[in-house]
């Protein structure tokens, strides 16, 4: 009996693997078809087009199915805490006290670990998120469910359209490529499957790529944040490319939402929001289980297995944290000078390793760099190659290692961002940001 599990366990891990390494050589083809796509005779024009048309139809039906069967049998995680907190926040009750959901999550019968780490912990985001969960609330589950995914299929679009408007040349065959790369990301569908908010926060990460250094930045720069307050790096950004009028209207906005949050849900909400002790009620588990991607959780695993008695205090972490965040700052000192595009894929990777709960669906983040890095392949010697083979082996990842592709992304773009410095030039691309009038297409 012992073999027997064991050769199916070995079945199990080597088709996985293979479905891992196929995504992979997938992407990296998206990318060699579209830089040679000029070269090619008009039948295997024809022949990549059908190829892109196939892996988009391919996704959309996957996550067209995976929404359908969702909407049907109601799954716990995640967004049933989403409209547990939404209608307990309409009902007057303060959702970051411990077991505030509790009567109300009753009828759902939910499991031991849905218990202890979403309702007896209160809720994990910040007081403005409410006003994004609200209009959830007023309906019942289902019905809400299925308004949320029709929400997120028109977020969808927009980040495709985002990504292909700020990244590629600006016609219909790159606009394909990129909604294939996009649509194939295992992020993608695990972010369907949980009903989480990552597609809304790459959007308004997105739109601040655009206006990063105007004031309209500022304010996607606070949705960011509220959305998944991992990209409060954000701030750490734009101060070190003294952009203190973005920062200032980021507080601002963040300020106003606050306020907003607190006279209709009660300043009971914010209040308890900051008390020192709320994060320490987290599970242990929460920073050891396999879908926390972090540094963190990386360490912990390593040492400890996914068996952990209490909340971390790790010093290898808090070590290895403020020398990745230190070289980040430095590299991005050294970069002051340049469109501010490397600098912003560093201070993501930086905060997709560091945060310690970084999720395994945060990884549709990593469009942004994989995109910065094909737009700007011709400044590396064997650019193509190189590009080609990293998205390959991040894609390959993304299955169940994101740490290691996010590292393997930072590591490369900080390479980069060295040799810039080094040569002392303002960008290794002498093409400027896409401006609001650009995007507006003026």
């Amino acid at each position: 009996m012992l073999e027997l599990l064991i050769i199916n366990a070995s079945v199990v891990y080597l088709g996985y693997g293979l479905i891992a390494a196929a995504a992979g050589v997938i992407a990296a083809l998206i990318l060699l078809g579209l830089n040679y796509y000029g070269r090619l005779v008009p039948a295997w024009r024809l022949a990549y087009g059908a190829f892109l048309v196939v892996i988009v139809l391919a996704t959309v039906w996957r996550i067209i199915a995976a929404m359908r069967a969702n909407v049907l049998q109601l799954p716990e995680w995640d967004f049933l805490g989403f409209w547990l907190y939404s209608r307990a926040a309409l009902a007057g009750l303060d959702v970051y006290a411990p077991g505030a959901v509790g009567g109300l999550a009753a009828a759902f019968h939910p499991t031991a670990t849905f218990s202890r780490e979403i309702i007896d912990t209160g809720f994990w985001y910040p007081p403005p998120t409410l006003l994004l969960f609200a209009p959830l609330g007023v309906m019942e589950l289902r019905p809400a469910y299925a308004m949320w995914y029709g929400f997120n299929a028109f977020v969808i679009a927009a980040d495709i359209v985002l990504s292909w408007w700020i990244f590629m040349p600006r016609d219909r065959t790159n606009l394909a490529a990129t909604a294939a790369l996009f649509l194939l990301l295992p992020g993608t569908l695990l972010t369907i499957n949980a009903g989480q908010t990552n597609f809304l926060a790459l959007g308004a990460l997105l739109l601040f790529w655009v206006f990063r250094d105007s004031v309209a930045g500022g304010a996607w720069m606070a949705v960011a944040t509220i959305v998944k307050p991992f990209l409060a790096i954000l701030f750490v950004f734009s101060l070190l490319r003294r952009r203190i009028a973005v920062a200032a209207a980021g507080v601002a906005v963040l300020a106003a939402l606050s306020l907003a949050a607190g006279a209709w849900f009660g300043w009971s909400n914010v209040a308890s929001y900051f008390h020192p002790g709320r994060y320490a009620m987290l599970p242990a588990w929460v920073y050891t289980e396999t879908t926390n991607q972090s540094l963190l959780a990386t360490i912990l695993r390593f040492r400890h297995g996914e068996q952990l008695a209490s909340p971390p205090h790790d010093a290898v972490y808090t070590m290895l944290a403020l020398l990745l965040f230190a070289l980040t700052c430095v590299l991005m000192l050294r970069l002051n000078g340049s469109n501010g595009e490397w600098s912003l894929a560093l201070s993501i990777l930086l905060s997709l390793i560091v945060y310690p709960t970084s999720q395994m669906f945060y990884s549709i983040m990593l469009i942004a760099p994989l995109l910065l890095l094909w737009k700007h392949r011709s400044e590396v010697p064997y650019g193509t190659a190189i590009v080609a083979v990293v998205t390959c082996l991040a894609y390959a990842l993304m299955r169940s290692e994101v740490f290691w592709a996010t590292l393997l992304l930072w590591c490369l773009v900080a390479a980069i961002a060295l040799a810039v410095a080094v040569r002392g030039e303002a960008s290794p691309v002498r093409v400027r940001a896409v401006s609001a009038g650009g995007l507006a297409g003026g």
